[in-house]
């Protein structure tokens, strides 16, 4: 998860990320981005939340 300085969750269509996208583009890189449900996205990750560390 991004944050910006003021500690907000930045977005993955934020204008601030489109250098990224763009470069990502002309590189034919591929982006795996992993969806989390908004309700834990902000949970620690333990042995628990990520169903086991494996």
């Amino acid at each position: 998860m991004l944050r910006d300085g003021q500690g907000r969750r930045i977005r993955i269509d934020d204008p601030r990320l489109d250098p990224l996208w763009e470069a990502c583009a002309r590189l034919k890189t591929p982006v795996f981005i992993h969806a989390a449900d908004p309700r834990r996205s902000g949970s620690r990750r333990t042995a628990s939340t990520s169903g086991g560390w494996n």
